[in-house]
């Protein structure tokens, strides 16, 4: 196991962050440092954090959220898919001891596959839950991809391409607004709990700003009806938001469609993952009310995956319970 020196980051440093995460096989956006600068309309700061071996190259690390709770009095944190590493260590240990010094009280943790919380022995939490999604490797031709769409999804994609329905891919700021209006009219036509336009604005302007991301818009004899905002970090895509308009009947199927010519992007620029979103469990019952976005979503063929394990760690024993409801 190599020497660790565990540091925090300079913000004048974060070119480092960003090129350790190209170093990984599965990065991920929520470690990106784009990302979490947008979190702060939500009152969040955070720290970049890294484990170093003894020639200052990053082996692991994470970017820990903070927030202060009760007056100032508390410190709570959050993690979210990170730690990340380059090795077998993931840099967990280091990483909560430094919390504690920090005198923090509770962290949220979403964990990555493959990383046993038991690793820092003596560790107090609660498991609450785990993270699931749809995910492609983009590392096989396209042909054996688009041969694992499910039946229905290659003919409405052919569909699609064949009756004129097309996908333009921008990373224009000004596409910001039609997307919102497109995104909140839909969360109000489907009853879906949605984001806050405010939060929704700073993430996707700032992912745009600094290249980790992209629209995809779908259009039909000029109108827009489909919007699809992929995020990229490293090596790795993900769909992170969409919007959609009602389609009038006689419109050919786009969503399929879609997403292929997504992937052929992706494919192209040398992407080796393709993050399909969350899936609330890797198998969903017809009667589940999320049902039709597991179909959608497992028939492009990926793999189903769990994306983290999610815990609430208590770092003050009696206290960080008795604040835990503050969250």
């Amino acid at each position: 196991m190599e020497k660790q020196s565990l540091r925090i980051l300079a913000n004048t440093e974060y070119s480092l962050w960003n090129e350790f995460l190209d170093t990984l096989e599965y990065a991920n956006v929520f470690q990106a440092v784009s990302y979490l600068e947008a979190l702060k309309v939500n009152g969040w700061h955070y720290e970049v954090v890294v484990n170093e071996d003894p020639a200052g190259s990053i082996i692991s690390g994470a970017i820990i959220q903070l927030k202060t709770l009760i007056g100032n009095r508390y410190a709570y944190a959050a993690i979210n898919y990170g730690p990340l590493s380059r090795n077998h260590d993931s840099g967990l240990e280091p990483i909560i001891d430094y919390l504690r010094q920090k005198k923090c009280k509770i962290l949220d943790l979403m964990l990555p596959s493959g990383i046993d919380i038991n690793s820092v022995k003596g560790l107090k939490y609660k498991h609450t839950g785990n993270n699931y999604t749809y995910l492609l490797d983009l590392l096989v031709p396209y042909e054996k991809i688009f041969t694992n769409f499910s039946y229905t999804h290659r003919n409405c994609a052919r569909k699609g391409k064949k009756e004129g329905v097309e996908i333009t891919f921008s990373t224009d700021q000004s596409i910001i607004p039609l997307f919102l209006t497109k995104y909140m009219e839909m969360a109000s036509r489907k009853s879906l709990k949605a984001i806050t336009p405010s939060l929704m604005q700073a993430i996707v302007s700032n992912l745009l700003s600094t290249n980790n991301g992209f629209f995809a818009v779908a259009s039909f004899k000029e109108v827009v009806y489909e919007i699809a905002f992929v995020s990229t970090a490293g090596k790795s895509a993900r769909y992170l938001y969409g919007a959609s308009s009602k389609q009038p009947k006689g419109t050919p199927p786009i969503g399929q469609y879609l997403h292929e010519q997504i992937i052929v992007k992706l494919q192209a620029e040398g992407y080796s993952t393709y993050d399909l979103g969350g899936i609330v469990s890797e198998v969903v019952p017809p009667e589940d009310e999320t049902y039709g976005v597991w179909k959608f979503k497992k028939g492009f063929g990926g793999k189903a995956t769990t994306m983290t394990a999610n815990y609430r760690v208590f770092l003050s024993g009696g206290l960080s319970r008795l604040i835990s409801p503050f969250i």
